[in-house]
């Protein structure tokens, strides 16, 4: 095995790493002290012998990655290269070997071996070799060629065929050289493991851009792609789909098939482009918005995913869909942080305040209410039943009912801001006008009081649940008369608003469109939003009109006399705010 200790083309064999890697170290041209020659000689001799060189100091020591990070992130795809090409190297030495002695070739059958016109090993064998040993993995023959077969015991070898004594140093070569493949995967890539980081190959890190220098960057694509278009040369599929909208960027259908044929490309940079280029013209498409975020999330990319939602929900905020979706999304990414709750809290709570005037906004209360009984919150999901019922929704009553079931099950101290319990209980004590001359409740003659003195009261039955009233200080009659309280208080602002409801239902079930499509409403919805916003304009409040406008302009976003009717009425309002403002200041 003499012949593995030379240099071929210029390449460092096995036996042959300890000049060349002490003429990598003295050659420093960086500010770590090793060059890129220089690292790469380094990571053969770490791959081929398991060692550090001598220069990197003690060979115990291990080596140092902190001192500059970006190195190893810079130079791990040169670590994995090099292993590739010293497991080639080794393959093809195998190979070279093995040929020198008229190798036998052996069908798949397993038949006694003839003389083949070809003396290498079969073309998969390489490629197998090399593949295996880049995978920290010896790598894995079909067969032996200098494995005898029962016939070779059984008659003469054929012509040309060496003896058994001829073979065994072949063998045994083969061998070693297979041992220092494996060792490969064995002992040398832990000490690659530890430069790169990991047992996957180097760290892939995309460059962090600003939006600034993203869109600038999208301008300069799409400027080089118009350049294309008009020479009509080097033009390619993407190409030709992204023609059809810009020649025509009201073309729907044609942005339709863009954004399918990026998506099967499954190339982010592109499908960056054709999305944020519909979004721009299209805004109002929640299921885009939806779409695109879903792709970064597929990425791994979740921060940017939540940038996404951030934006549909700014241009498209009376989505209920696109809301409901970003807070499931928000509760898979973030479950594990230790804010969760706030964060989760937080984002329910600007949802409700931004959409919850919504007329189908149902769901999203719900979802709100049920996240919060989960976090066993029964005072929270009173504050929410508070707001709710204040507000028109679609499904009002069925709201005021479950209201109504969560006052029964808890106690009124757990639903209550403390000072409105106090003050409730005050009202009722003086109702019921208890005197301690008045009380009628003592014990007949000759009979024990059994109730404890105050503060030695019996304790509460283990798990049963029970409260001891006594103990409490408050009886079951006063506790049923709380939450009856609790309830009519509610209820009369219930009534009300479904009074208002009840105004807008018929022009609500009217509307069967209330999302954005480029196809054309029909004369007679048009109308519905004209009549429904006459109204609101006449009766509601100035919050209740914008909250209609907001919903009508999403509908009906390609028809300018709804624009127009807004401009009407918000500028009135804006400059009569203003004057206000002025005359406060002289």
């Amino acid at each position: 095995m003499d012949e593995m200790n030379t240099v071929n083309n210029g390449m460092p064999q096995y036996g042959d790493v300890t000049g060349s890697t002490e003429a990598a170290c003295s050659d420093s041209s960086d500010k770590t002290g090793v060059s890129d020659a220089a690292f790469s000689s380094m990571m053969k001799e770490i791959v081929s012998t398991g060692a550090y060189p001598s220069c990197m100091g003690d060979s115990e020591e291990k080596m140092d990655v902190s001192v500059d990070a970006p190195l190893a992130a810079d130079k791990g795809e040169a670590i994995a290269e090099v292993a590739s090409e010293i497991a080639s190297e080794v393959a093809s030495e195998v190979a070279s070997e093995v040929a020198s002695v008229d190798m036998f070739s052996l069908d798949n059958t397993g038949a006694s071996p003839t003389l083949g016109a070809e003396s290498a090993l079969p073309d998969n064998a390489v490629q197998e070799a090399a593949s295996s040993a880049a995978t920290h993995a010896p790598p894995s023959l079909a067969y032996d060629p200098l494995a005898p077969s029962d016939e070779d015991n059984s008659q003469d070898p054929p012509v040309g065929n060496k003896s058994a004594e001829q073979k065994e140093p072949v063998r045994a070569g083969a061998e070693e050289v297979a041992e220092k493949v494996a060792g490969v995967g064995d002992d040398a890539m832990e000490n690659v493991i530890e430069v790169t980081g990991t047992k996957q190959g180097p760290p892939v890190s995309e460059v962090v851009l600003t939006p600034e220098e993203m869109l600038t960057a999208r301008k300069l694509r799409m400027t080089e792609r118009q350049q294309r278009l008009k020479e009509k040369k080097g033009l390619t599929e993407l190409d030709k789909f992204w023609k059809s909208v810009l020649d025509s960027n009201a073309d729907f259908t044609g942005w339709t098939y863009l954004l399918q044929y990026v998506e099967q490309q499954n190339i982010l940079e592109d499908v960056r482009d054709a999305f944020d280029s519909f979004l721009e013209r299209y805004p109002y498409c929640f299921g885009y918005w939806k779409k695109y975020a879903d792709i970064e999330k597929r990425f791994r990319n979740p921060d940017k995913a939540e940038e996404i939602y951030e934006r549909g929900v700014r241009e498209i905020h009376m989505s209920i869909d696109l809301w409901m979706h970003f807070i499931n999304f928000f509760k898979e990414v973030h479950i594990n942080e230790d804010n969760f709750v706030e964060r989760l809290r937080d984002l329910y709570a600007r949802a409700v305040e931004i959409a919850g005037a919504e007329y189908k906004s149902d769901r999203l209360w719900e979802s709100y209410i049920a996240w919060e009984r989960e976090q066993n919150n029964p005072h929270n999901i009173t504050l929410i039943y508070d707001r709710m019922l204040a507000t028109v929704t679609q499904h009002l009553i069925g709201n005021f009912k479950k209201f109504e079931d969560h006052v029964k099950v808890f106690h009124p101290r757990d639903i209550l801001e403390i000072d409105e319990f106090l003050t409730l209980r005050a009202q009722i004590i003086k109702t019921k006008n208890i005197s301690a001359e008045h009380d009628d409740t003592s014990a007949p003659l000759g009979e024990v009081d059994q109730e404890a003195p105050p503060g030695l009261e019996a304790e509460e039955p283990p798990g049963t649940g029970v409260t001891n009233a006594a103990s409490e200080l408050v009886d079951e009659e006063e506790i049923q008369q709380l939450k009856k309280i609790i309830v009519d208080a509610r209820k009369v602002m219930f009534e009300k608003t479904k009074e208002e409801a009840l105004k807008r239902k018929p022009f609500e079930d009217q509307i069967k469109r209330p999302y954005f499509h480029v196809k054309p409403l029909e004369r007679n919805q048009l109308q519905v939003w004209t009549d429904y916003l006459d109204f609101e304009i006449k009766n509601g409040s100035h919050e209740r009109v914008l909250v209609l406008f907001e919903r009508c302009v999403i509908a009906c976003a390609l028809y300018e006399e709804f624009w127009i009717k807004v401009r009407c009425f918000v500028f009135p309002q804006v400059m009569a705010r203003a004057e206000q403002f002025c005359n406060a200041l002289r």
